[in-house]
């Protein structure tokens, strides 16, 4: 038995979206590099992106993630895996991780906690709102889909032996790591994760709404659509384990090999 996550449409097949929000990030990278002289968001982009653009490889060769059409700015690169893989890994968790990380800094920090939840704000309403309104209104569903139709535009094995070992692999490497790491590390962790998990929860709950997103589960050739709190659950582990546990994981890694340092090493290195 198999349990795949479905995107139906319009984030299945259009990646132009995705070079915005790579584009987001990597600015996101660079204001915090000019105004805090730190490159904390760049290593944890490289680290990321080096991690997820592995593991999307792997479920590609495995077959545990298959597309159909992929276009950048109304162009068909369906064809062009080198440009489109990339694009999909960087995107999808990457982006979003420093994303997570630059609100998350400010909200940590007293002195920036409102300019936080200013950017917190923008990003639920454009990310979330604005987007899952136009989904809607765009008209792609699962009610007009049928379960276990091979040219959906995205479909993954959520339990996929590659993406399960990676993951767990991570985990354990991250919580030895934040066991014996300071607590200034610990707590931005902490609040890195739960802005992932937030507005995971937001995006998904959107996609959902819009039908974008679902899960089917396949025993051979039979594909059937599982109950809510069967789907819910699945989706929930998506948002804890593969976005939440693995994202962190961008964050504890750098720290790991000293490429990120705590205020305290920053000091005894003058």
């Amino acid at each position: 038995m198999s349990f795949f996550i479905i995107r139906g449409g319009y984030f299945g097949f259009e990646f132009t979206i995705k070079i915005f929000w790579i584009l987001l990030a990597l600015t996101a990278c660079i204001y915090d590099w000019k105004k805090n002289k730190r490159k904390d968001y760049f290593w944890v982009f490289l680290v990321g992106s080096l991690f997820y653009i592995g593991a999307e490889v792997g479920m590609y060769l495995s077959g545990a993630r298959v597309f159909t059409d992929r276009f950048i700015f109304g162009l068909d690169v369906t064809s062009l895996v080198w440009l489109t893989i990339p694009i999909q890994a960087i995107a999808d968790v990457p982006a979003l991780v420093v994303i997570c990380l630059f609100i998350g800094d400010r909200l940590l920090n007293k002195d920036t906690r409102k300019n936080g939840l200013i950017l917190a704000a923008l990003y639920v309403g454009l990310k979330n709102v604005v987007i899952t309104v136009v989904l809607v209104s765009l008209g792609y569903n699962y009610n007009n889909i049928s379960v276990g139709d091979p040219t959906i535009y995205s479909r993954r094995d959520i339990f996929d032996l590659v993406t399960i070992f990676s993951i767990t692999g991570l985990f354990v490497i991250t919580l030895v790591w934040f066991i014996l790491t300071n607590k200034e590390a610990r707590k931005r962790t902490l609040y890195l994760f739960a802005m992932i998990v937030v507005f995971m929860i937001l995006w998904t709950v959107g996609e959902w709404l819009a039908g974008q997103r679902w899960i089917e589960v396949a025993s051979g050739m039979t594909y059937v659509k599982p109950s809510g709190i069967a789907e819910f659950g699945i989706l929930a582990y998506d948002i804890v384990f593969e976005m939440g546990i693995f994202g962190i994981s961008f964050l504890s890694i750098p720290y790991l090999v000293r490429l990120i340092k705590t205020k305290k090493e920053v000091k005894e290195s003058k």
